[in-house]
């Protein structure tokens, strides 16, 4: 599989499409939508396969999960990391949130992880051995000899290359919007900085534990396989550990409404 965050590369251009069609679309489900067929491979902890990826798994399982997921994201989880963030950064995301009841938005979300499901469905089908797109164009079934007996198909190069590019377009596209902000706005002020590492160091420490838990688990001997199964551990991690904080953010800001603090304020300021 291209590795799932990859596949957001192609949000912002969905977007333009999907706009004149008269909806709020959120980027936020663009891009859960275009990962959702993948959902798969965390809840069994293992990649490969599965029905997700099927015309009858578009409706049954990826809209309704990928409708279920954004849900989640917009409540709990985007609050708690608008207020991770740098101040600056933090308010000049949640200027970009789709504004307006959330119950609004759903049809608009609905449209939105569809035309992502779609673009991931139509990405691996030119990057799997067995999908419409390399029976499409058969030269991708074909083999790139090298050295004296080795050799691999064109549909892996594809499948790997397609995977380290979307990767390297989703970082350009994070790196141009922090750089287009005001230096200032990047900055975190004295005393906030010691808490903020803490908790993305959690975020990140539970992702990284995931990867190693998981890699351990029996699976078919080879570099490929051993890097799928830590890839989705890593996923699946970070996923519960969102979830968990996003919780825990929540509480925090509902029991400590009453304090002074620079946390509260912003408790106050960010959008759900």
């Amino acid at each position: 599989m291209p590795l799932t965050p990859a596949h957001a590369a192609v949000a912002p251009l969905l977007q333009r499409i999907v706009r004149p069609l008269g909806f709020t679309v959120p980027m936020s489900a663009l891009v859960i939508g275009t990962m959702t067929p993948d959902f798969s491979y965390l809840l069994r902890l293992a990649p490969g396969g599965g029905d997700w990826h099927t015309k009858v798994g578009v409706f049954v399982y990826c809209l309704p999960a990928g409708l279920a997921v954004w849900l989640i994201y917009r409540a709990l989880i985007a609050p708690a990391l608008l207020r991770l963030m740098p101040p600056g950064l933090g308010a000049a995301a949640a200027s970009r949130v789709a504004a307006g009841p959330t119950y609004r938005l759903i049809p608009g979300a609905i449209v939105a992880i569809f035309a992502g499901v779609i673009s991931h469905d139509v990405w691996d089908g030119f990057t799997h051995s067995a999908d419409w797109g390399v029976r499409l164009v058969p030269v991708l079934h074909r083999n790139l000899h090298y050295g004296a007996t080795g050799m691999v198909r064109w549909y892996l190069i594809l499948q790997y290359l397609s995977s380290v590019v979307g990767l390297l377009v989703v970082a350009a596209i994070l790196w141009q919007w922090v750089a287009a902000q005001p230096p200032e706005a990047r900055q975190v002020p004295a005393g906030e900085r010691a808490w903020r590492v803490r908790d993305a160091g959690l975020l990140l420490l539970s992702a990284t534990a995931g990867a190693a838990l998981n890699s351990a688990r029996p699976h078919p001997s080879s570099i490929s396989w051993s890097l799928g199964y830590a890839s989705v551990g890593a996923m699946a991690a970070l996923a519960v550990a969102l979830f968990a904080y996003g919780i825990f953010d929540s509480l925090r800001c509902r029991f400590a409404s009453g304090e002074a603090s620079v946390r509260v304020t912003q408790c106050r300021e960010a959008p759900t």
